[in-house]
């Protein structure tokens, strides 16, 4: 970390240590006298879909109604946040899901200038040789719904758990996007099932959702994590096997249903 970065007060005299987490980016764990901070060493890869300047401003927005952890500082590529003593993973409880169901709710409702995620055509910019699940692709193109604010990286390493009190982190990903896609990542990496997101969406929102719609979805998201696994400044080769064995299985399911 370079010494000559001038972080506002009272970080700028801070004990800084290396604080392990995230797959793109550095970290540095920031104490004084008044707290804690984490400050961030951004990755500067734009091949991978991240866009720092629509990144800072749904950031803004969730820290203000307390979805993530406060944005204290951002320039350049640093930026510093509140820090949060809290451990990340999945949602495995149905308080848990209920959160980030609740999250995905407020995201969808915020109006926020971001860029618009072309699933298709980030996969293939990431990986051109990958033909992915056809059938989700098309399903989805012939059954288009407007698109929403989504998180787009809702797997268990962004989700801090203070009990089942939720903070979402790394909004780096963060786009105009299917309003299925952040359930497809709770299905996936949550390892939740289409019926319970569903019957729980409802009981949220009052609002219903096509379990064959979720299934393809779930197609498409693993797809792009298999794609952004095998992206040289990615480098995640050993998990994406792990997707392209997710995406065969959640076409298996969304042709056995009607």
């Amino acid at each position: 970390m370079p010494c000559k970065l001038k972080l506002p007060e009272p970080w700028q005299g801070a004990t800084k240590t290396v604080f392990a987490g995230g797959l793109t980016n550095r970290h540095w764990l920031l104490e004084c006298a008044t707290g804690k901070a984490l400050l961030r060493e951004n990755n500067a890869a734009v091949e991978l879909g991240i866009d720092r300047a629509a990144e800072q401003r749904i950031w803004q927005q969730a820290s203000q109604t307390a979805v993530s952890p406060a944005l204290i500082y951002q320039q350049g590529r640093w930026s510093l946040s509140a820090f949060v003593d809290a451990p990340t993973g999945a949602a495995d409880s149905a308080a848990k899901l209920r959160a980030l169901l609740g999250a995905i709710s407020w995201l969808q409702g915020q109006s926020v200038a971001l860029p618009v995620l072309d699933c298709q055509a980030r996969a293939k910019a990431l990986a051109a040789d990958s033909l992915g699940p056809r059938q989700a692709y098309q399903y989805l193109a012939a059954h288009p719904l407007p698109y929403r604010p989504a998180h787009v990286d809702l797997n268990p390493q962004n989700c801090l758990w203070q009990g089942e009190r939720l903070w979402l982190i790394d909004w780096e990903y963060a786009s105009l996007a299917d309003p299925y896609y952040d359930f497809a990542a709770l299905m996936v990496d949550h390892q939740q099932s289409a019926e319970r997101i569903a019957a729980m969406w409802q009981q949220l929102t009052g609002q219903g959702l096509s379990i064959k719609r979720l299934w393809a979805m779930a197609a498409v998201y693993s797809h792009l994590c298999e794609s952004w696994c095998l992206h040289p400044q990615a480098g995640y080769l050993a998990y994406a096997a792990h997707y392209r064995k997710a995406w065969a299985s959640c076409l298996v399911a969304m042709a056995a249903v009607d």
